[in-house]
């Protein structure tokens, strides 16, 4: 996976939490449809606020999470491979993890017979 691809991830993160917090924003207006405009975002209460940003701090979490394992698996592709300054793709990364994880069963298989 290239920086650009991690970088369009991380956008395409971004952008669902946002979609949430638009919701949250949509649901306020629609709760106070025929308010004026200056009492509309008086009811965007502490606990939706609150609420959006626990969510967001949930995705910035699990993102964080996600990208340290997927950066310790690409190093190791990239040893196994020799190639240093390579990322590679998401469906070539997990082909060559399960492929390992096979030959190593196997591997184990003729050491321990039942």
């Amino acid at each position: 996976m290239t920086e650009n691809n991690e970088t369009q991830e991380h956008a395409t993160d971004q952008a669902v939490a946002l979609n949430a917090m638009v919701r949250a924003v949509d649901e306020c207006i629609t709760r106070n449809i025929g308010k004026e405009p200056n009492e509309l975002w008086v009811d965007l209460k502490v606990s939706d606020a609150l609420a959006i940003i626990a969510e967001l701090k949930e995705y910035e979490e699990l993102f964080n999470l996600q990208k340290t394992r997927l950066d310790s698996a690409s190093k190791y592709w990239q040893i196994m491979n020799g190639q240093s300054n390579t990322f590679p793709d998401l469906g070539e990364l997990l082909e060559f993890l399960m492929t390992r994880i096979d030959k190593l069963e196997k591997k184990l298989g003729e050491f321990i017979k039942p």
